[in-house]
């Protein structure tokens, strides 16, 4: 006599359970009641069924996440915004303003001798020639006060070790440990804080070298080894693999005592389903991280500017889509401008859109409230009212900051304190491309337009002075505004299926940091200090723009203008229509990795509390592998193997055993979970037998 168990992965039991990660396919439990195992009974695997669907054909399987229905998918970026000092319209005659002499309609500080323009609208604009420089959405916290900083720091050390791992294996990744840390920004409250993620890639070195590593000792890690023990800027230990967050450095301004372990990728529907509970688990289970402690010292008076990032979420349907029809669905749904629609295609009040991708100055200006001149209370600002609350010119200051990202200057765009125009910012287009070999980001940017509509590079010619040294710089303005992406979720689709780099993420302090000396809130105070970030944002890497070509060296012939096209003319105010963009391409697309080619075999664990298999030589001893699975019989996308496999076990104690839960993990022939480099489907289904010893029982 003979029991069957089916062990299902997408049954229902375990869609809806707490404890299932559908982006960990592959691994999941079962609960089967209580079956007891007598004395001479055997448990063996009857026959499995692997779901290759990913692996054996170019079908990518959107993973549904349970959160806006269980057959949708969530998809979300976190981003920034930037502008182009490029100038403002009209790009060609208009009225009485001639062509080319579009203006920078915005106040910098500190000031530089960039040419006047004006009176224009009745304002004078001191620096009104346009530089062409790209500029970072910023919000600053002015703490040039003991109340303002009492509870901010500057984080100059930490101390990591790790544990005894006597009876572990060692870390997964060669020559690098990774932990994942997490801290308040200067703008946090008890009541409101604001994280920062920050991964930290450490090189083996000294303590953290050790294989057997003594308890409790640790390296203090700070400016001075920096260089040592932390890897900035190299992704080549392993194929989309972590980095440093570009820009960690000490001295790090931040709430004070809030650096820790990033506890919040433990295990939950939302670290499950953007998939750094993973993280946890590498830091902890297979890197053997601790942070022992952190060194941080007192705030000095001044302020800090700090990239303002925002999220957009989208939904799309869970199911398996061709590349290029998976393309079409992100882009659809990242373009529609009511993402979360209303009724009637109805957009909250003073907005232009509900997707943030693209806003204005004014709604970015008072941090997205719905209405502007609803006054928003921020912790360590001085107010207009007993009540500590600011005013819409005081919530300008505050978020309507856009710092150069070199971080010589800051750029304001006031609305409300300077009467400028509440314009465009961001991107009004966010086109993703599959092209029969490999994902691209064509656009995210907001282009240059003439007056017939057409996209144009503006070549721009500026006097500027940077650090007490005045010199000419010459640029090309392909773009009007557009975002740069911080994060993006789920992570197993955009940078394992669809293979973009992680360098497509910005940091905050990519390039580090510097120092500017600007008036606090109000603007007629003193000037202070304040820390300012410098943020790489490259064409074709982390950012889109239209094609800065040969052609754009000329002129254009104009319908309104006539202009001698052929003749070398003045740098300045060439204009050239450009109708391409330049991509942020991903790497090539195969949905048959080659990681996967390697791997001739499965190993199927399962844990049910019988744990007594013993395999030499596994690089990683494993006492609940149960069968081997040949890759050899597979017939279409499903991977069939039976009985010749199966490691059985025989219950041989007269004390009888009773089992209630299978844990099923399917791990690939190095003893990883198959999930990762494979990409197994979720319709995995393993059927255990029990042949009983005897009858009478």
């Amino acid at each position: 006599m003979s029991t069957i168990i089916e062990l299902k992965e997408e049954s229902i039991e375990n869609s809806q359970s707490n404890n299932y990660i559908p982006e960990r396919t592959g691994d999941y439990t079962c609960q089967v009641g209580e079956i007891t195992l007598f004395k001479g009974d055997q448990l063996a695997i009857r026959s499995a069924f692997i779901d290759q669907v990913a692996e054996n054909t170019d079908l990518i399987e959107v993973l549904a996440d349970g959160i806006n229905g269980t057959n949708s998918a969530t998809l979300s970026l976190k981003f920034g915004y930037y502008v182009q000092d490029w100038g403002s319209t009209p790009t060609d005659a208009v009225g009485a303003t001639p062509e080319g002499n579009s203006i920078s309609r915005n106040i910098f500080l500190p000031e530089d001798l960039r040419p006047a323009q004006g009176p224009i609208d009745g304002i004078t604009y001191p620096q009104g020639q346009p530089n062409g420089q790209l500029y970072i959405g910023c919000n600053v916290a002015f703490h040039n006060t003991p109340a303002a900083k009492a509870n901010l720091a500057m984080l100059t050390g930490i101390s990591i070790g790790i544990a005894n791992v006597k009876n572990s294996k060692d870390s997964s990744q060669k020559n690098i440990r990774v932990g994942y840390f997490r801290y308040q920004t200067v703008l946090s409250t008890d009541a409101k804080p604001i994280y920062k993620n920050v991964t930290i890639v450490f090189q083996k070195s000294g303590f953290l070298d050790r294989y057997h590593a003594p308890p409790n000792q640790y390296v203090d890690i700070n400016d001075t080894n920096v260089s040592t023990y932390i890897r900035f800027g190299k992704n080549d230990h392993v194929t989309g693999g972590p980095t440093t967050t570009p820009g960690f450095k000490f001295p790090l301004a931040m709430r004070r005592g809030t650096f820790e372990v990033n506890y919040s990728t433990y295990n939950n529907k939302e670290t499950r389903k953007n998939g750094t509970f993973d993280h946890y688990m590498r830091m902890f289970e297979d890197d053997h991280l601790l942070l022992g402690g952190v060194v941080q010292s007192d705030m000095e008076a001044g302020g800090t500017y700090d990239v303002t990032e925002v999220t957009q979420q989208v939904t799309i349907p869970a199911k398996s889509y061709q590349p290029e029809d998976l393309a079409q669905q992100i882009s659809a749904a990242f373009a529609s401008v009511d993402p979360d629609p209303l009724p009637n295609h109805e957009v909250k009040n003073n907005f232009i859109s509900t997707n943030r991708l693209i806003t204005t100055t004014d709604n970015y200006n008072t941090n997205f409230v719905d209405n502007p001149f609803i006054r928003n209370a921020v912790p360590g600002y001085p107010g207009d009212a007993a009540d500590g609350m600011l005013s819409p010119a005081q919530q300008e200051q505050i978020f309507g900051n856009w710092v150069a990202d070199d971080g010589f200057q800051i750029m304001q765009r006031q609305s409300v304190t300077n009467n400028f125009r509440n314009q465009v910012i961001g991107t009004n287009s966010f086109d993703v491309h599959f092209d029969g070999s490999r994902f691209s980001i064509q656009s995210m940017h907001t282009p240059i337009y003439d007056n017939n509509g057409n996209n144009i590079v503006k070549s721009i010619q500026c006097v500027q002075t940077k650090d007490g040294v005045q010199k000419t710089t010459r640029r090309f303005a392909n773009k009007s505004s557009g975002i740069f992406l911080t994060d993006l979720q789920p992570t197993y689709l955009w940078f394992k299926i669809m293979k973009f780099s992680d360098s497509i993420k910005v940091g905050a302090h990519t390039g580090g940091s510097t120092t500017l000396s600007v008036p606090t809130i109000p603007a007629s105070a003193a000037n202070v200090n304040c820390v300012v970030p410098r943020v790489n944002l490259v064409d074709g890497v982390n950012i889109t723009g239209d094609i800065v070509s040969l052609g754009s060296v000329m002129s254009a012939p104009s319908n309104n203008v006539g202009i001698l096209w052929d003749e070398t003319l003045p740098f300045n105010n060439k204009k050239m229509i450009e109708s391409q963009t330049i991509p942020i391409l991903a790497d090539l697309f195969n949905s048959n990795d080659t990681k996967a080619e390697k791997n001739g075999y499965y190993q199927l664990e399962i844990d049910c509390g019988i744990n007594s298999t013993d395999i030499r030589g596994q690089d990683s001893p494993n006492n609940k592998i149960k069968a081997i699975i040949s890759k050899y019989y597979t017939d279409k996308s499903y991977l069939s193997s039976y009985s010749e496999g199966a490691i059985p076990y025989i219950h041989t104690s007269d004390i009888p055993l009773t089992l209630s839960q299978f844990k099923v993990r399917i791990l690939d022939s190095k003893g990883r979970l198959a999930s990762i480099n494979n990409q197994i489907g979720p319709d995995n289904t393993v059927f255990m037998e029990i042949t009983r010893g005897d009858i009478e029982k």
